[in-house]
């Protein structure tokens, strides 16, 4: 096992857990045990082991609570609750995140907005729209990935069509699909970073169709 290996497990067997809680006592101070903790958990998520990854971040919060990390473990839960269909759940984490953020004056954002806007927008989520719309405008920093430009636009153009407002959805779905388009990341060196990859067709077809309006 190399030397970041124990942190980046992807089983959870007994002997998995054992050897890694052994490595974690081990590391010094909260900062250290909170990431490698928030780390695996991101691993385990993403090779499918969802309810072990929720299990290991709620550690995080209970005995390593670092304010560095509990915005990225917030937003590794809610994404966890997503692939459990766990809507609610999902929200709360969101939630949670976007409070971590702010008191811990986390100067990196997470994609949590970016992925709490499209989430209500394409879930048809009307009572949570007014907040999704107040939170995206917290958004600081425009992502250059063309996903990110897909999701928000398109988000945008959604909402704003649904609830009858005017203005910009034409432009807004019209922006949508130049992202959903590109097949470059506008970076040199990781060219297909990003990228908007098999969309939902009914979408495109919504977009598509507010662009023309």
């Amino acid at each position: 096992m190399g030397r970041d290996d124990w942190y980046r497990r992807t089983t959870w067997s007994k002997s998995d857990q054992v050897e890694f809680f052994e490595r974690l006592d081990r590391s010094r101070g909260l900062y250290n045990k909170s990431q490698y903790a928030r780390i695996q958990a991101s691993y385990l998520q993403g090779a499918g082991h969802i309810r072990e990854s929720l299990d290991l971040l709620n550690r995080v919060y209970q005995e390593w609570p670092d304010a560095s990390q509990l915005p990225s473990a917030y937003w590794q839960e809610a994404n966890c609750h997503l692939a459990l269909n766990d809507l609610n759940s999902a929200i709360c984490a969101y939630r949670k995140c976007f409070k971590a953020e702010k008191d811990s004056g986390f100067r990196r954002m997470t994609n949590a907005r970016v992925e709490f806007l499209w989430l209500v927008a394409t879930r048809h989520l009307r009572e949570h729209y007014d907040e999704a719309l107040e939170e995206s405008d917290k958004w600081e920093h425009p992502s250059l990935f063309p996903v990110d430009q897909f999701r928000i636009a398109g988000a945008l153009a959604l909402i704003y069509d649904d609830i009858g407002r005017e203005g910009k959805i034409a432009e807004l779905a019209a922006t949508a699909l130049d992202a959903a388009s590109k097949t470059g990341s506008g970076l040199r060196y990781h060219k297909g970073l990003g990228l908007v990859t098999n969309p939902d067709r009914k979408i495109i077809r919504k977009l598509k169709r507010l662009a023309t309006q």
